[in-house]
């Protein structure tokens, strides 16, 4: 079984529930569906969701897990958007990554997307180049 390391943290913090207000009661419930999307994604690929492209759940953007290759032993959460990369993010393991990951929203499965973009990238970027007239200078 995967766990999350919020909840994790939480169960140590408050172990008597009886005792939790009802602040403390909505963390648990938000770290509670956290936990079922990352154990989730974590068992449907057998613990390493590395290189699958997640959808958020509420905007056009997606995020996908590699290793972090300008930080060797890293693992990154590289972003992106219909208009290209956007940033990344460096983590100490590949479960905190994808923690953090799911814990910002980014839990619907889109393989191939960050392929299908690249081919609307590439487009765009040919366009410019035939007509560099399109690309503005800075005022």
């Amino acid at each position: 079984m995967y766990l999350t390391r919020t909840l994790q943290a939480l169960h140590q913090q408050y172990p008597d529930s009886s005792a939790r207000s009802s602040f403390i009661a909505r963390l648990f419930d938000a770290a509670d569906r956290v936990e079922q999307a990352y154990c989730h994604i974590m068992a449907r690929h057998d613990g390493d969701p590395s290189g699958i492209e997640f959808r958020h759940v509420a905007f056009l953007r997606w995020a996908i897990v590699l290793p972090d290759a300008s930080e060797p032993g890293r693992t990154r959460i590289q972003y992106f958007t219909p208009s290209g990369f956007d940033r990344h993010r460096s983590f100490s393991t590949l479960e905190e990554a994808v923690e953090e990951m799911v814990s910002e929203g980014f839990v619907v499965e889109q393989p191939r997307m960050l392929d299908s973009l690249a081919v609307s990238w590439r487009a765009k970027q040919r366009a410019l180049e035939e007509k560099p007239e399109m690309v503005q200078s800075p005022a």
